[in-house]
């Protein structure tokens, strides 16, 4: 099952610009760090490293998890 999910993140960092935490939740990671290791452990490079092959910039599109407004 994580090698699948692994395949389809491989593929969504390679073509889309979401953020890397995005795409683990939408792979089905509950962990953005899990994803992290599994992802390494499966490809022998983490997934910005992935992504930076392909020459998307990761830090081009914020996560919705991750953005905070400041406060008022």
């Amino acid at each position: 099952i994580q090698r699948r999910r692994v395949d389809a993140a491989m593929q969504m960092l390679a073509r889309e610009k979401a953020s890397i935490i995005d795409v683990a939740l939408q792979v089905g990671f509950v962990s953005p760090a899990h994803f992290a290791r599994v992802f390494r452990s499966v490809t022998g490079r983490n997934p910005s490293d992935y992504r930076r092959e392909f020459g998307l910039d990761t830090k081009s599109v914020p996560s919705p998890c991750t953005s905070r407004r400041p406060a008022p």
